[in-house]
């Protein structure tokens, strides 16, 4: 499926560390094509019949140039009710990508699609 460009922010590439980067492999090792050395944070906002959007944070797998595999989809959010609730959750993402746990480690309070 196709991300929604209409309403699509990226947000942040940052690199894989070494431990994510193995389970990527590991995750992916039938798909030779992938070489997939960051992540990808974006938003996208979908509308609602009432002309409100609902905001999504969507992560890819991607490269150093910013080519993203969005057929990949790593993670997705539940649907959130603000731009600025969406751009803190990917912020809090960010951070576990710095750390090195995005993979490596359960988010508890993150849902996967």
């Amino acid at each position: 499926m196709l991300p929604n460009f209409e309403e699509f922010y990226p947000i942040a590439v940052v690199p894989m560390g070494e431990n994510d980067h193995a389970t990527f492999i590991e995750t992916f090792s039938n798909n030779k094509e992938t070489t997939a050395t960051h992540w990808l944070i974006a938003l996208e906002g979908t509308p609602t019949d009432h002309g409100v959007y609902r905001w999504n944070v969507i992560v890819y797998p991607a490269n150093a140039t910013t080519v993203f595999y969005f057929d990949y989809v790593r993670f997705s959010s539940p649907p959130l009710c603000s731009f600025h609730e969406a751009a803190l959750l990917a912020n809090d993402i960010k951070t576990q990508i710095k750390t090195d746990e995005f993979l490596t480690k359960k988010q508890l309070s993150l849902q996967t699609k």
